[in-house]
């Protein structure tokens, strides 16, 4: 309800209610707005979503599926296992909580193979401030610690 309190009266933008893990129907309620047209080039953005899904529900697959149904380009983050360890025991606090959706953090191999055949686009999965840190405005690159919690990458489907 938010989210359309949000977008109301922006006729070129909507929110649909979905499962990520279904994106048979997400697609199929996102084409029925009439602002999705699956033949036209599409861009899947999963940004800090895929850490909500466990493997069992084979969040490598579901990418694949979003991918064959729509896009040529995909962006994705997630939050790292290989990270700041207090991240690692927010993780655990929030699997405290009996969500249903318990946090899944994933290494950056395991991440990087949620891009599946795509060819990740340089400078590749990287902490998230590095992605294309030239396009800051600042003059420095960003300083990142090395025990930044999330990664990042862009694929394309050639």
């Amino acid at each position: 309800m938010h989210s359309r309190a949000l977008l109301a009266g922006n006729a070129r933008a909507a929110a649909i209610a979905g499962d990520i893990r279904e994106p048979g129907r997400v697609l199929r309620d996102a084409v029925a707005t009439g602002l999705l047209d699956l033949g036209r080039p599409i861009a899947v953005l999963l940004v800090a979503v895929l850490h909500f899904v466990d493997d069992r529900d084979r969040p490598a697959e579901l990418v694949a599926e979003y991918m064959a149904a729509t896009g040529r380009y995909l962006a994705l983050s997630h939050a790292r296992r290989d990270g700041e360890p207090a991240l690692v025991d927010a993780a655990r606090v929030y699997d405290q909580t009996r969500s249903p959706n318990p946090m899944r953090l994933r290494s950056r191999s395991e991440i990087e193979a949620l891009f599946g055949d795509l060819t990740v686009l340089d400078p590749g999965v990287v902490l998230l401030p590095r992605w294309r840190p030239e396009l800051t405005d600042d003059d420095d690159s960003p300083q990142v610690d090395a025990d930044y919690p999330g990664l990042a990458g862009v694929g394309r489907r050639d």
